[in-house]
């Protein structure tokens, strides 16, 4: 009994802290409906497609805490979808080949492991392998050191295990598929990828700052940040205006607190919370608030 509630006491500890993590990132002045609408990894990779926006919220770090003040917005990062980039930029990007995806596979599928402890983390890793083997969808993103692609079941991973106090939410991109298809430059998508690879992040806030009050005079010179990356793949593929320049774009326009206008009639749908773990089951480390 002493040890099942010594158990219990640390779950609901563990429960508080996450929850006032979750006030500190922001979380507080998001709404309910953003807070208790989920996706779990495999429902998201059915409805997430190409283009599609990614906005984070945390206030851990100065940056972040510059953001929120200026914009008056709990929005702090923002990163796109991309759905199946050619190998040439994944292999630019360091994206592991289907190739060397198959041959980490089939050494794990090998090693039986000693222990039970080393059977479960291969488990594990077969889980992950076979997830990247089929993923479609890669997360472009303007972050520290530098411009990154990721693909999405990697990237919700790592922000479940490391990073569960942040409120992560998706904004799908509505159009017309067969117009989208016509009307959008996908190759201009992939030439900008090119391009941007290596970009270093920009680390000085004067530029985000700016942007909340299109003060920028000039788009990216050496280092890009994450919603003006947004932008200048929007302004590329021909869903944004050039008029306004991209590193005056934040977070919060992606959001729907702004009302972005968006070219060929595409429009954005409400937000949705994402993680790799279904809310209130064992795997579930975070806590739901609103």
């Amino acid at each position: 009994p002493a040890f099942f509630g010594a158990m219990y006491f640390g779950m609901g500890a563990a429960l508080i802290l996450r929850l006032a993590a979750t006030y500190k990132s922001g979380g507080s002045t998001l709404s309910e409906e953003e807070l208790s609408n989920w996706w779990t990894y495999e429902e998201a990779r059915q409805h997430i497609g190409s283009l599609d926006i990614l906005l984070e919220s945390e206030n851990r770090y100065a940056p972040s805490r510059i953001t929120t003040l200026t914009s008056r917005s709990p929005w702090t990062h923002s990163g796109l979808i991309v759905k199946n980039p050619s190998e040439r930029v994944k292999k630019l990007y360091g994206v592991a080949t289907h190739e060397e995806l198959m041959k980490q596979l089939a050494k794990e599928i090998r090693d039986s492991g000693q222990t039970d402890v080393d059977r479960a983390i291969r488990n594990t890793t077969i889980e992950q392998l076979e997830h990247e083997l089929n993923e479609e969808l890669y997360v472009f993103e303007a972050v520290r050191p530098v411009v990154a692609l990721t693909p999405l079941c990697t990237w919700m991973k790592a922000k479940e295990e490391k990073m569960a106090y942040k409120v992560v939410v998706c904004r799908r991109l509505k159009m017309y598929d067969g117009r989208a298809k016509v009307i959008l430059d996908m190759e201009g998508l992939e030439e900008l990828m090119i391009e941007l690879h290596g970009t270093p992040f920009a680390l000085k806030a004067q530029s985000m700052v700016k942007a909340n009050y299109q003060l920028n005079k000039e788009r990216f010179e050496g280092s890009i940040f994450c919603s003006e990356l947004v932008a200048e793949v929007y302004q590329r593929v021909g869903l944004l205006t050039e008029k306004r320049l991209s590193s005056n774009f934040t977070p919060k326009d992606f959001s729907s607190a702004e009302q972005v206008k968006l070219l060929v009639d595409a429009r954005f749908e409400r937000e949705v919370r994402i993680r790799d773990a279904a809310p209130g089951t064992a795997e579930d480390t975070s806590v739901v608030t609103g």
